[in-house]
């Protein structure tokens, strides 16, 4: 039963049946033309056929992209000294690992949220604060209205970008390199 319900060819059909009935409340010519395509459709569905599985999609070991990257870095390395090549590889890999974080954040975090920590930048803001400014971004921000202020922080700071603090929170190191990254590399605000 799990497979038939999982089968594509059990919705079409499904899916049709239903559309048929929809129709078939109306009374107009277009719909008795769209009702006789729809059965014949139906009439015309094989059963029990399976659809082939889409192809896997892998990654290429041998794309011509990643030989050209690999390439530029043997590149790069040769002009670093040979005992400077393993600590320059660390700083290459901690530098693409935190692109990609940024890059994370940057499409999970709210505007607001960006906001924030642009003005936890200045100092740290105490609790009362911190929701007096999430009071006055969700009146201006009908979207948000509905999620609580614990849920709203909380995403910055489990991805460390702010500190809860004894008296409320703090922009950690994280949270000033995630402004740094947006800011060079011009990336536009939310809206």
């Amino acid at each position: 039963m799990k497979d038939i319900l999982l089968s594509p060819w059990f919705y079409v059909p499904v899916g049709l049946a239903v559309s048929f009935f929809v129709f078939r409340w109306r009374s107009d010519k277009y719909s008795q033309k769209i009702i006789r395509r729809l059965e014949k459709l139906i009439a015309e569905q094989p059963s029990g056929r399976q659809l082939p599985s889409p192809p896997s999609i892998q990654p290429n070991p041998d794309s011509p992209f990643l030989a050209q990257t690999k390439q530029r870095i043997v590149g790069e390395l040769a002009a670093v000294g040979s005992n400077d090549r393993f600590p320059a590889l660390i700083n290459q890999l901690a530098d693409a690992r935190n692109q990609l974080r940024w890059e994370a954040c940057y499409r999970a975090i709210f505007q607001s949220q960006i906001v924030f920590l642009q003005l936890l930048a200045r100092g740290p803001i105490n609790r009362t604060g911190a929701e007096g400014i999430y009071t006055e971004i969700v009146a201006a921000t009908p979207s948000l209205q509905g999620v609580a202020f614990n849920d709203w922080i909380r995403y910055i700071v489990s991805n460390e970008l702010a500190l809860v603090t004894v008296d409320g929170f703090a922009l950690t190191v994280g949270g000033q390199e995630f402004l740094v990254w947006k800011l060079r590399n011009s990336i536009p605000d939310k809206s």
